[in-house]
């Protein structure tokens, strides 16, 4: 009966202390903890006869300067083709994003963090149907959380955008066309698995 009891007392401490040193490690997020995540889209809309179908990819790296305080770069990747009733191609876009962002977290209860993400991006791209180039930059900032699975592995929610976004075709008399948006609905929800070590 004593050793019984002192397994499971053993067993107890053992399971308390991990937990603990567990916790302890997930409440600040130490400087020189890293991260990757990639965000993966596929688009599919219709509007009359016309239909277009796209995707993209964006994976990001990021590092912690500072408790708590994170900035990441990603790269991504584009394409969209839309074709007419008749199944002839009427546009045919690939493109490429540069992002900047930064995060500010704040433990909540282990496991959530929420933070204030704001990010900056470039983007280029090229429709090889009518050889239009088109730059485009925006700037903005998004809430979200962060919910930890392990130390490695979370999952990595964002809740809408304050943004201001622009991009200006590459040809003589093209115009500017400028986007300043806040959306916090349905639509403007970000899902990804985030890595870090």
């Amino acid at each position: 009966m004593k050793k019984s009891i002192t397994v499971l007392l053993l067993i107890f401490t053992i399971t308390f202390v991990s937990a603990q040193e567990e916790k302890e490690k997930l409440s600040d997020i130490p400087v020189g903890y890293q991260f990757v995540k990639a965000s993966f889209n596929l688009t599919s809309s219709k509007a009359g006869d016309a239909k277009s179908n796209g995707f993209s990819i964006l994976p990001v790296y990021g590092k912690f300067v500072a408790p708590n305080l994170s900035f990441a770069i990603g790269v991504g990747y584009n394409s969209n083709k839309t074709e007419d009733g008749s199944g002839t191609t009427i546009g045919n876009t690939n493109g490429l994003t540069l992002l900047g962002l930064s995060r500010q977290y704040k433990h909540v209860a282990t496991p959530f963090y929420i933070f204030l993400q704001e990010d900056i991006y470039y983007s280029n791209s090229k429709d090889k149907i009518s050889d239009i180039k088109t730059n485009g930059f925006g700037i903005g900032i998004s809430p979200g959380f962060n919910y930890f699975m392990s130390s490695n592995l979370s999952i990595d929610v964002t809740l809408g955008r304050l943004g201001y976004d622009s991009s200006k075709p590459d040809f003589d008399g093209a115009e500017n066309t400028s986007n300043f948006s806040l959306g916090f609905d349905m639509f403007n929800i970000g899902f990804g698995v985030l890595y870090s070590w």
